[in-house]
């Protein structure tokens, strides 16, 4: 897992994320769209990942990739 879109990806899209953060389709959409999702999700998004097996989706692993985010934004 390299960008966020692929952790959403990982998660069953849009609508899965949606379904996982309780939010709505289109928030789930913006997030994939913007690439990022937002560090207050962390812990569903870690809990989902546990629970489908997806081993490599971790806090360290989403911190990492905001961190990259961050940088290639600001650049």
């Amino acid at each position: 897992m390299d960008t966020f879109e692929d952790v959403i990806s990982a998660l069953g899209g849009a609508s899965g994320i949606s379904e996982i953060l309780g939010v709505t389709d289109s928030h789930a959409r913006v997030m994939k769209t913007r690439g990022v999702i937002p560090p207050i999700y962390w812990p569903s998004v870690v809990k989902a990942a546990e629970d489908r097996g997806l081993s490599q989706i971790t806090h360290a692993a989403l911190a990492e990739i905001y961190a990259v985010k961050r940088r290639s934004d600001a650049a």
